[in-house]
C-alpha cells in the first residue's frame, strides 16, 4: 500500500489541502545522500549539527547536507524544493 502525505496550508482565507503520494522508500541508507531541510529559525543549527553527526555514523551514508528556506515565515523557494529532490532521503529538520 502506498503511503500518502496530506499537507494543509492554513495561510489562505480558505484552507487548501494537497495530497501527495510518498516516494518509494529505499531499503537502506547505505550509498544514499541525506538532506536535512531547515526552516531556518535562529536555534536550528545545533539541532542540525547533532542530526547530521548521527547520520554520518550510519554505515555507508554517502553524504549529509542541509538546505534552508530563506525565512521560516515563507514557503520554500521552488529552487530549494528542486534541490531536495536530488536526495534519496529528506528529513524536515525544524527547530525553534
Amino acid at each position: 500500500m502506498a503511503e500518502e502525505t496530506v499537507i494543509v496550508n492554513p495561510a489562505r482565507a480558505r484552507a487548501e489541502t494537497h495530497r501527495h503520494r510518498a516516494a518509494p522508500r529505499a531499503p537502506e541508507l547505505a550509498g544514499h545522500k541525506v538532506v536535512l531541510f531547515s526552516n531556518n529559525k535562529p536555534n536550528v543549527d545545533p539541532f542540525h549539527d547533532e542530526l547530521a553527526a548521527f547520520f554520518r555514523t550510519l554505515p555507508g551514508v554517502a553524504d549529509v547536507a542541509v538546505l534552508r528556506k530563506r525565512s521560516a515565515a515563507l514557503p520554500a523557494d521552488e529552487a530549494v524544493v528542486e534541490q531536495v529532490r536530488d536526495f534519496a532521503f529528506a528529513v524536515n529538520a525544524i527547530a525553534d
